[in-house]
C-alpha cells in the first residue's frame, strides 16, 4: 500500500481535483485503514497550512460518520479536535471551548416540510426518485437525517460531498454506494469522468478496499 501522506504521481499541474478535494480523499481512507498517528499528522499539517477552515472539517467529519460507521467517525472527530487544540497551542492562541451551535443548520422544524423538501433535492442531487417512507431506514434515516439534514449543511459544496461519500464508500468496500454516487454525480455534471477517474486511481492507491471493488468507481460507461 502507498504511504499515505505520499503525494501521488505525475506533475501536480495536471491535477483535476482541487487541493482540498484531494484532502479529503486522504482522510476518507486514512480514517478507515487505522492509520491513526498518520490521521493526526495529515489533519495538523491542514490545519497549520490553513488547507480549510475547521468548520469545514468538521463537517467532513460528520459526512465520515455517516458513511464509514459512527465508530470510525469518533476516532476521526476525535482527532480533529486534538490537532485544532495541538496548533492552537502551537500558536500560542488561546484555548476556548468550541461554540455550541445554533438551530438553524438543523433543518425545518415541521418534519412534513422537511421530509416534501428533501425529497424533491434528491430527484435533483442524487437523480432518483426518493425511497418510501415505509421503513424507519428510510424515513428516519434517508430521507429525515443524511439527505434531510447532512447534505444540506453549511460548510461543504454538494461538489465536496458527492467526493467525500464517494471517496469514504470506496474506501469501506461498498461497491454498490459508491457505483450510485459516482453515477450521480456524473449525471449531476458535478463530476467529469475524468476527475472520477483520477478519484478513482487515488483511492485505489490507498486503500486496499478501494482497490477490491474494481469499476465500482468507474464513471458510467467508463469501467
Amino acid at each position: 500500500m502507498a504511504n499515505p501522506l505520499e503525494p501521488a504521481g505525475g506533475n501536480p499541474g495536471e491535477r483535476l481535483l482541487h487541493p482540498r478535494e484531494q484532502l479529503w480523499t486522504e482522510l476518507a481512507c486514512l480514517g478507515t485503514t487505522g492509520a491513526l498517528p498518520e490521521l493526526g499528522d495529515r489533519v495538523r499539517l491542514a490545519f497549520q497550512a490553513g488547507e480549510v477552515p475547521l468548520e469545514s472539517m468538521q463537517e467532513f467529519s460528520l459526512m465520515f460518520s455517516v458513511y464509514c460507521g459512527w465508530g470510525l467517525g469518533a476516532a476521526m472527530d476525535g482527532t480533529i479536535r486534538r490537532q485544532w487544540t495541538a496548533v492552537m497551542e502551537e500558536r500560542g492562541a488561546e484555548i476556548r471551548p468550541w461554540p455550541v451551535l445554533g438551530n438553524d443548520t438543523l433543518g425545518p422544524a415541521d418534519w412534513e416540510e422537511r421530509l416534501a423538501g428533501v425529497e424533491a433535492m434528491i430527484k435533483d442531487v442524487v437523480h432518483i426518485d426518493p425511497p418510501p417512507r415505509d421503513t424507519p431506514y428510510t424515513q428516519l434515516g434517508v430521507l429525515g437525517f443524511v439527505f434531510g439534514q447532512v447534505w444540506r449543511r453549511p460548510g461543504l459544496s454538494i461538489r465536496e460531498r458527492r467526493i467525500i461519500a464517494t471517496a469514504c464508500c470506496g474506501a469501506v468496500g461498498a461497491a454498490h454506494a459508491a457505483r450510485h454516487h459516482v453515477s450521480a454525480a456524473v449525471r449531476a455534471a458535478d463530476l467529469t469522468a475524468a476527475e472520477v477517474a483520477e478519484l478513482a486511481a487515488e483511492l485505489r492507491r490507498r486503500s486496499p478496499r478501494a482497490a477490491e471493488i474494481g469499476d465500482a468507481l468507474s464513471a458510467p460507461g467508463h469501467a
